[in-house]
């Protein structure tokens, strides 16, 4: 268990030794390890102050029971949120982008994490999901016939011991040095490949954004401007998060789209309980993410009232909602 944070968030809700710390630590390292994406989710509930629930999350508090009888496993929400807190930022350690889109969906709903460490780790993971590494350098061409060689074969002509034999392992350095440098490039050449088609993906992505902005029409070539506030919001949230499939949204896809939303007449309209006519197809949340997703379920299974948000409150939330959705959904 590698968290420095743990002994402090046990002490704000306990008195803790180090036994109990490394014991812990240790089911935390495995549930971090082993959790389920149904399991992520209720983890990013807790995290936020949900309280556990004794028979469905037996995976979450049992573990801790097994190695501390007196474990509560309900009512004890500080200690339940911290552990789970611990856990997820573990997660977000090695990377785990969908564990970082749920933490912003529950940002957007307006939950309060425990602590105040799970928001800024989740950001981190975003902003390395979605940014660019730099071009991989070429290795530095080797030489394969320098000095030294050519000093050896002066000296062997000029004292006449060149021979067969002579010659042979001059060949197989020589030879052997070739090789290494091919192999040297090749490797580079193949990281540079792989670079350019991640660069050329996010460049065909981003353009194809930037003609859906400018065009000014929905998919169907009805003008943005001839839709009412909610539609708008529910398509053109839809239509871009369609174009980043199952990437994070960045800031200036948020600032695009009420951009759009704003050249709609629409950005700052309060959304009635009216529903949108929409032409994009809503499917139910995954089960899991209903709490996390409430306007897609809205949507998709209670009439689509979206009132009292504005339309483009609305829409940052539904792109991100359903890119989260698609990312969740693709493991």
């Amino acid at each position: 268990m590698t968290d420095d944070y743990l002994p402090d968030l046990l002490r704000e809700v306990g008195e803790v030794t180090p036994e109990r710390v490394q014991e812990f630590g240790s089911v935390i390292d495995n549930l971090a390890g082993t959790v389920t994406r149904a399991q992520v989710a209720r983890l990013v509930e807790i995290a936020h102050g949900q309280p556990v629930d004794r028979e469905d999350d037996q995976w979450f508090w049992r573990p801790f029971r097994e190695v501390d009888g007196s474990f509560p496993a309900t009512d004890a929400v500080p200690l339940h949120g911290r552990l789970a807190d611990t856990c997820l930022r573990e997660r977000l350690d090695d990377g785990a982008a969908v564990d970082a889109m749920l933490v912003r969906l529950a940002d957007l709903e307006g939950w309060e994490p425990v602590t105040n460490l799970l928001q800024p780790a989740a950001q981190k993971v975003l902003a390395v999901e979605v940014a660019l590494p730099d071009p991989p350098s070429l290795p530095q061409r080797r030489r394969v016939w320098g000095n030294p060689e050519q000093d050896k074969l002066t000296t062997e002509i000029a004292d006449g011991a060149l021979n067969a034999a002579a010659l042979t392992t001059l060949a197989q350095v020589i030879g052997a040095s070739v090789d290494v440098s091919i192999n040297e490039l090749l490797t580079g050449v193949e990281r540079l490949a792989a670079w350019s088609v991640d660069t050329h993906r996010v460049l065909d992505r981003e353009l194809a954004v930037s003609a859906w902005l400018v065009t000014g029409l929905r998919s169907d070539g009805t003008a943005w401007t001839e839709l009412d506030a909610a539609t708008v919001a529910v398509d053109a949230a839809f239509e871009l998060a369609t174009l980043l499939r199952a990437a994070p949204p960045e800031s200036r896809h948020e600032q695009l789209l009420r951009l759009l939303l704003r050249a709609a007449g629409a950005g700052d309209r309060s959304l009635d309980d009216t529903k949108p006519e929409s032409i994009s197809k809503v499917e139910a949340s995954p089960i899991p993410l209903r709490r996390l997703t409430p306007l897609r379920t809205s949507l998709a299974e209670s009439g689509g009232a979206l009132g009292g948000l504005s339309a483009s409150a609305a829409a940052v939330r539904l792109l991100w909602e359903t890119t989260a959705t698609t990312a969740w959904g693709a493991g």
